[in-house]
């Protein structure tokens, strides 16, 4: 689904007739993605209560599961939603799957499915063990996006940081905020921050 407004933009410009009216800012009143996480839970819950004869989004299919999965920057997103806006409200979905990102410890009743690239695991090494409610699959010989992804990526970081004083600073300032504004977890942001200065970016 889409919930955040950069994903939202996008489809608008792409094809105003069919989602020019989606709206996830209230008429630009709410900044940073501050609707997100409810827009995740209503979609979850829409899903959820369109059974057999009720029709809804689902056309009336019987629904036995509803399960909440998020890759890389998503990742990220749905681990903030897990640790800080799960214990506020009343859970939506059944399980949680985070691909090529980070994952909560999966310490509540819903199970967490973490999968990771081998790029994503020479980043971010296992600290959980496997319990009843956590599941780590790590997947050798695989990367987190293809090689002409990254080629041109670290081309355009040159042109944008010639220091590596600069590129620093500017992702250290863009991890704060998104730490403030709930993107991304604390422990994730460190070990962001610790791959911008092995990076190599800026000489």
């Amino acid at each position: 689904m889409s919930a955040q407004h950069v994903g939202v933009s996008h489809l608008t410009g792409w094809s105003p007739a069919r989602y020019g009216d989606l709206d996830v800012t209230d008429g630009g009143t709410v900044g940073d993605d501050g609707l997100s996480y409810d827009i995740f839970s209503q979609a979850a819950q829409a899903v959820r209560s369109g059974g057999p004869g009720e029709g809804g989004v689902t056309g009336g299919i019987d629904i036995e599961k509803v399960l909440a999965i998020g890759a890389s920057q998503s990742a990220g997103r749905m681990t903030a939603y897990y640790d800080e806006v799960l214990p506020l409200i009343e859970p939506v979905f059944d399980g949680y799957s985070y691909m090529v990102g980070p994952a909560p410890q999966g310490d509540r009743p819903e199970p967490v499915f973490q999968v990771l690239s081998e790029t994503d695991a020479a980043w971010m090494p296992a600290t959980t063990q496997d319990t009843d409610g956590f599941r780590l699959w790590e997947v050798a010989g695989t990367a987190h996006s293809g090689w002409a992804g990254r080629e041109a990526r670290e081309q355009r970081l040159a042109e944008l940081y010639p220091t590596r004083g600069g590129y620093v600073a500017d992702v250290t300032r863009t991890e704060i905020r998104n730490v403030r504004d709930g993107y991304i977890t604390r422990a994730d942001s460190a070990r962001n921050r610790y791959a911008t200065v092995r990076s190599g970016v800026g000489g």
